[in-house]
């Protein structure tokens, strides 16, 4: 006979090996239910998918998935990870994108000086006129081009960091 804490250690995952890209190749493949289908949605090829879902088995301790006549099935072990797997996912995914911009709350990095998109930028001159519009009152922003002493102080710079 085992003890409680004997066998609560054998049934915890193993989390060095354990690829939180193992958890998004799974994900991909219960929504689809086909390795095909699911590899071309996360852009690597299908013998990836099967290699990762057979590391994904080995840290599981279960088959997964079984082969069915147009892709395949979930066990029942995989239809219990899912929702877990798929809600762990969603919240790792939010927590780490950007914040959205709002312009209307947005400030200058520096209040001293304003914005100065270099002058070959196109993207950037339009991230400063969009900025220096009313719906971003807090951001100054000069589209004038530096001056030569400071586009050779610039020039300097890079040379001395490279």
């Amino acid at each position: 006979m085992t003890s409680p804490k004997t066998s609560s250690k054998a049934s915890l995952v193993n989390f060095r090996s354990l690829d939180l890209n193992l958890l998004r190749v799974f994900d991909e493949v219960m929504a689809e239910r086909s390795l095909t289908k699911a590899a071309h949605k996360l852009s690597i090829t299908q013998p990836a998918v099967s290699n990762a879902m057979r590391r994904l088995r080995e840290v599981v301790g279960d088959e997964l998935m079984v082969r069915s006549g147009q892709g395949v099935e979930p066990t029942p072990r995989a239809l219990a990870l899912w929702p877990s797997v798929r809600d762990a996912l969603a919240l790792l995914q939010e927590s780490l994108a950007p914040g959205a911009f709002e312009p209307s709350t947005a400030t200058s990095t520096s209040m001293k000086r304003p914005f100065r998109p270099a002058p070959s930028s196109r993207v950037l001159i339009s991230v400063a006129a969009l900025a220096s519009s009313s719906d971003s009152p807090n951001v100054r922003s000069d589209r004038q081009p530096p001056s030569r002493g400071a586009a050779r102080r610039r020039q300097a710079s890079t040379r001395a960091v490279m």
